[in-house]
């Protein structure tokens, strides 16, 4: 079989695909955070919650001392990734991933189920309704 016709996550329904694939490039990312904090136990919570801005939900990311009860504990390139049980079927599917470009780098989901995003990559919705970025009223964005 030729390596194209491998299958690969997007082909497997998505009741079957992790909850989230950790990039190295975001272990790495938080990896130097929780070196330079001097915290090398503390996991990376990713989380969804409800949205009252942008889109209907948002993404949330912070760094802890270790899961909580009920998390999902994803162990990937060294790093420990945790997710609540609330978020883990919103999420399921996605990636995480880190840039350093200075336009749009840092963190970033990347989440199959989103039907759509907001500019920002922070909002997204499950509906597909239309998305207009909170963040481009006034400053910049108004000019």
């Amino acid at each position: 079989m030729a390596t194209s016709d491998a299958p690969t996550l997007m082909d497997l329904p998505m009741a079957d695909r992790p909850i989230l694939v950790v990039q190295p490039s975001a272990a790495a990312e938080f990896d130097r955070m929780r070196t330079k904090r001097n915290r090398p136990d503390a996991v990376l919570r990713v989380r969804v919650i409800v949205d009252s801005g942008c889109g209907d939900f948002r993404y949330a990311m912070g760094i802890e001392p270790g899961p909580r009860d009920g998390d999902r504990s994803i162990p990937a390139h060294g790093v420990t990734v945790v997710v609540d049980q609330e978020s883990a079927e919103l999420l399921r599917g996605s990636t995480l991933e880190y840039s350093d470009s200075l336009m749009d780098g840092g963190f970033k989901v990347l989440n199959p189920r989103a039907q759509s995003v907001c500019g920002c990559g922070q909002s997204f919705s499950l509906t597909g309704r239309e998305i207009t970025s909170e963040h481009l009223r006034g400053g910049l964005g108004g000019l």
